[in-house]
């Protein structure tokens, strides 16, 4: 495989267990799908290679242009990387391949964002969209006023009936989105918009554990809350 920058070709190479492409000449190198993801942070991989990749100079043409992907030739796209902003990367739509270019491993192993510093800048950007914080206001509204409806009418349905005739704990009583909003409201309690949520929210983690329901509980020993 030649490399998409400089069409020179390109050598495996064993990076602890992960096998990536690199470029002799420009020092490129090319992670299939899902390769990057095992190599973004400074505990992955290991062995001479990885060494090598780690003190190549930060090289990038940024006049160089759109480049081809080297395994299936569709035009790349330019994006920052998700957990580390400061570095641009190629990216293949069509097979999920990324190109990196020299020492851009390195800058993304160094400026990897964790999981609440990653969250915490998702939180910042979509905050700054126009709108989104009435939006986000009517959405936990709405979720509050359609769990008080499942609650009204949950004797009607099978999905209740059936589970509870079975020992079981009916599936919309274990919320998919609470997690996220407790996760929220525990990092920035500002975050959470609407004051009906925030109550909601509050006398949810307040409660000692004898007093939570069944279905609360149930709830709490899925997602650890």
């Amino acid at each position: 495989m030649n490399c998409p920058a400089c069409n020179s070709p390109m050598q495996v190479k064993d990076f602890g267990g992960v096998m990536i492409d690199v470029c002799a000449n420009c020092k490129g190198m090319w992670f299939d799908w899902m390769e990057l993801m095992k190599m973004d942070e400074k505990h992955e991989g290991g062995g001479q290679a990885l060494a090598e990749a780690m003190l190549s100079p930060r090289v990038n043409d940024a006049g160089r242009g759109q480049i081809a992907c080297p395994k299936c030739g569709t035009p790349m796209r330019i994006h920052n990387y998700g957990r580390a902003q400061d570095v641009k990367v190629d990216e293949c739509y069509a097979c999920g391949g990324f190109f990196l270019d020299s020492g851009e491993l390195r800058v993304i192993r160094e400026d990897f964002m964790s999981d609440a510093a990653y969250a915490q800048f998702v939180d910042g950007v979509v905050n700054d969209i126009p709108g989104m914080a009435e939006y986000q206001q009517d959405l936990e509204r709405r979720y509050l006023r359609g769990k008080a409806m499942l609650r009204m009418t949950r004797f009607l349905r099978p999905s209740w009936i059936i589970p509870k005739l079975l020992g079981g704990t009916p599936q919309e009583e274990v919320s998919v989105v609470l997690p996220g909003l407790i996760d929220k409201a525990r990092r920035d309690p500002a975050q959470i918009k609407s004051p009906e949520m925030r109550a909601y929210l509050d006398n949810y983690m307040s409660k000692d554990e004898s007093e939570r329901t069944p279905e609360q509980r149930a709830f709490i020993d899925e997602y650890g809350c």
